[in-house]
C-alpha cells in the first residue's frame, strides 16, 4: 500500500489545455485585416466587427486582447499553424482549402459570394463570361475552392490569386481598370461600395456560406468548445446581432452610382471646411461621434450651408426654425451655429429616450426622432409592442414605422400620420455614410497599395 501511494503521489499532471495556456498569458492573439467591416484604428480608438467579437471574448475569458493585422490575407492560416496567434478572424468564409491545419469555429454569420465588375463596362452573366476577361481573387481565400469546384463545369475558366490584405486592393485595381473582376462577400461589399462607386455586382454564386474564425487544426478543443459557449451566449442576449447591425446592413434602397460619386466629391471639396466645427461641438457630448454628426449633416443637406428645404428647413443641420429658437441659434444658415444646434438637439434627443435602450439601438432612435420626431417615433415603439415584438429594438421598429402613413394604424396613435418609411430610409443611409466616414478618415492618409503580386492558376 505504501509503495502504491508513493507512485501515485509522483504522476504527471496533464498538460494545462490551450485554453488554459491563454488564460495564464493573460492575452488572446488575434490576427485579422484592415478593412471597414473586420479591423481598423482611427484616433486612438478601434472599430471593426471582427475586433469588437474578439475584444468581447477576451473579456469573456478574462484575459487582454492582442489584436495584429496581416498584410498577406494568405499568411493568417500559417499565422495560426506557427502559434502566432491563437484566432484568425477576418471575415473567413468557411471552406475546406486549408483543412488539413486549420479548423473553424462554430459560424455567426452569413455571406454570399459575389462576382464585381467595374461599372460601364459589359457585364457578366456566369462564370463562362469571366473567361474574357481578367479575373482576380484573394491567394488563400475561399474564392480558390470555390472556382475550383466550378472547373469541370467552366473548362475556360481561369484566374489569378493575388498576395493582398483584403479584398480592398482588387476593388481599387477595377477601379483603375487594371482588373475585369473579382470576388466579395456580399456584407463587405456593401459596407464599403460607397467608397468604390465605380464597381459593381453582376450576380452571385450558390449558395450562402458561413462566416467563422479559424483555428489550430488540434484534439484539444478547450478553446473551441469556449468560443462556441461565447458566441451562443452573445447570440441569446441580442449583443450578436447589434455588432453585427452597426456594420453589415442591407440598404433599405439600391445602391445609387451618381449620389456615391456626389459624396466622395463632397467628401474632397466640403467637408474639410467644417470638420473643425464638427469635431469641437462634438467633444461636448458624451455620446456624440463628429463622423456621426457629420453623416447626419451630410444626409439632411449634402454639407451646404445654404441648404433649404420645401417645408422651410435650413442650413447644414437642417433646422426648423421652432428647433432652432429652442436651441438658442439665431442664424441656421450660419454653419458654426447650424452645427452647435444640430449637435445639441441631437444630444436633447438621446437623453429623451429610455436610458433602458442601449447603443446601438439608441443612436439609431435619436437619428430617426431628428427626422420624425420623438412623437412619432414613440408612436411606432407603441406599435410594435401591441405586435408583440420589442420597442427598445430598432429592428423590430423599422418594420412598423411605416405603418404611421396606414390609416388603418396612424388613427389609433397619439400624433396621428407620418411618413413612417422615410426616418427608416434616413437611418440607413447615416449608417451608410457614417461607417464610409470612418474607413476614409482612417485611411486618408495612406492609400491602399496595389503590387502585383501575382500566382496564376493556369499552367506553365
Amino acid at each position: 500500500m505504501l509503495c502504491f501511494l508513493s507512485t501515485c503521489s509522483n504522476v504527471t499532471p496533464p498538460p494545462p489545455t490551450l485554453l488554459q495556456n491563454i488564460i495564464n498569458s493573460g492575452l488572446f492573439k488575434v490576427v485579422t485585416t484592415n478593412t471597414p467591416s473586420t479591423f481598423y484604428e482611427y484616433s486612438g480608438n478601434f472599430y471593426g466587427i471582427e475586433y469588437e467579437l474578439a475584444k468581447g471574448y477576451a473579456d469573456y475569458i478574462g484575459v487582454e486582447l492582442d489584436i495584429s493585422t496581416s498584410e498577406n490575407f494568405n499568411t493568417i492560416f500559417s499565422d495560426i499553424t506557427n502559434g502566432q496567434a491563437h484566432v484568425g478572424a477576418a471575415n473567413l468564409t468557411v471552406n475546406n482549402l486549408h483543412n488539413q491545419i486549420i479548423q473553424f469555429s462554430v459560424p455567426y454569420f452569413q455571406t454570399n459570394h459575389q462576382v464585381v465588375f467595374k461599372r460601364n463596362t459589359s457585364r457578366p452573366r456566369s462564370l463562362d463570361d469571366l473567361s474574357e476577361g481578367r479575373l482576380e481573387i484573394l491567394a488563400g481565400s475561399a474564392y480558390v475552392q470555390l472556382l475550383e469546384d466550378n472547373k469541370l463545369k467552366y473548362p475556360n475558366l481561369k484566374w489569378q490569386e493575388g498576395h493582398y490584405s483584403s479584398t480592398e486592393a482588387l476593388l481599387q485595381k477595377i477601379t483603375d481598370g487594371k482588373l475585369d473582376y473579382t470576388i466579395v462577400g456580399s456584407n463587405a461589399f456593401s459596407s464599403i461600395q460607397l467608397a468604390y462607386p465605380e464597381t459593381e455586382v453582376a450576380f452571385s454564386i450558390g449558395d450562402k456560406m458561413p462566416i467563422a474564425w479559424v483555428l489550430p487544426k488540434t484534439k484539444d478543443l478547450s478553446l473551441s468548445n469556449s468560443i462556441s459557449d461565447y458566441f451562443n451566449t452573445i447570440n441569446n442576449s441580442g449583443k450578436l446581432n447589434k455588432i453585427l447591425d452597426k456594420y453589415y446592413f442591407i440598404p433599405e434602397k439600391e445602391f445609387n452610382y451618381f449620389d456615391s460619386r456626389v459624396f466622395l466629391n463632397h467628401y474632397k471639396e466640403r467637408l474639410p471646411k467644417y470638420r473643425d466645427l464638427f469635431e469641437r461641438e462634438a467633444k461636448k457630448y458624451e455620446n456624440l461621434d463628429w463622423m456621426l454628426l457629420a453623416a447626419l449633416s451630410y444626409q439632411e443637406s449634402h454639407w451646404n450651408y445654404r441648404a433649404v428645404s420645401p417645408t422651410g428647413v435650413r442650413g447644414l443641420m437642417m433646422l426648423t426654425l421652432d428647433t432652432a429658437k429652442m436651441m438658442g441659434i439665431n442664424n441656421r444658415i450660419n454653419p458654426e451655429e447650424s452645427i452647435i444646434g444640430g449637435s445639441k438637439y441631437y444630444d436633447h434627443l438621446i437623453n429623451r429616450l429610455p436610458k433602458r435602450i442601449s447603443d446601438p439601438d439608441r443612436t439609431w432612435f435619436a437619428l430617426a426622432a431628428y427626422n420624425v420626431g420623438l412623437g412619432h417615433l414613440e408612436d411606432a415603439r407603441i406599435i410594435t409592442e401591441s405586435q408583440d415584438m420589442n420597442p427598445d429594438s430598432w429592428n423590430d421598429v423599422k418594420k412598423h414605422l411605416p405603418l404611421l402613413s396606414d390609416s388603418n394604424w396612424f388613427k389609433y396613435t397619439s400624433r396621428g400620420y407620418a411618413r413612417g418609411e422615410e426616418p427608416v430610409n434616413y437611418v440607413a443611409n447615416i449608417k451608410k455614410y457614417y461607417n464610409t466616414l470612418k474607413w476614409l478618415t482612417a485611411n486618408e492618409k495612406e492609400l491602399i497599395p496595389v503590387k502585383d503580386l501575382l500566382v496564376s492558376n493556369e499552367a506553365p
